[in-house]
């Protein structure tokens, strides 16, 4: 069984996030803090964590630590405005993960990745897809809504049926022996119902 120790950098990488912060502070320090060379940082790291590092695979952690920096910050500014735009329920799922990816690929052309402008294509098309779901989406909800309201009316048009059979079947019984002041009121409820009373 081969026991191979992993490399330097890649054992930094694999640090705890508050490691990482607190390497990424040695280089870049707050505000009155003082920056450490890669050479003082190799001692620091030899210090606290018990293991050497070579000048050269610091180097290397430090440009992956950037490009990790940035992504996760990426992320956090996307994970945001997705919050915001889930407090909404006009937004549908599909629009909020396409504003997050239109929000990442916009950070990563400001910040000229080449890979970037290759990938808006991809988000252009399922841009373009999604806006093609979404108003599927819309156009079955309008039918539903409007489903909804012939149902109503066909509601009250049948209520109102059975409300005039009901007066026709009482005008019926009547026959000629109903007063003209009873046999004028059942029709005007009749007209009522129908509508054509105005």
């Amino acid at each position: 069984m081969s026991t191979i120790d992993p490399r330097a950098d890649a054992k930094l990488q694999n640090l705890p996030e508050e490691a990482l912060q607190d390497l990424w502070r040695f280089r870049h320090p707050e505000e009155g803090g003082e920056k450490l060379t890669l050479e003082a940082i190799c001692v620091e790291v030899q210090r606290l964590y018990r293991f050497s590092i070579s000048l050269s695979s610091l180097h290397g952690f430090y440009r992956w630590l950037e490009v990790k920096r940035r992504i996760d910050q990426r992320e956090d500014l996307v994970n945001q405005v997705k919050q915001r735009l889930a407090e909404n329920p006009e937004v549908s799922d599909a629009q909020i993960k396409m504003a997050g990816q239109r929000i990442f690929m916009a950070e990563g052309i400001i910040e000229k990745d080449a890979k970037i402008f290759a990938d808006m294509v991809k988000i252009g098309q399922a841009d373009a897809k999604g806006r093609r779901e979404d108003a599927k989406l819309e156009l079955q909800r309008k039918g539903l809504k409007l489903d909804e309201q012939k149902f109503a009316l066909m509601e009250r048009k049948a209520k109102a049926m059975d409300e005039a059979a009901e007066q026709m079947k009482l005008l019926k019984a009547g026959g000629k022996l109903m007063p003209d002041a009873e046999r004028t009121a059942i029709l005007d409820k009749m007209d009522e119902i129908l509508g054509l009373k105005k």
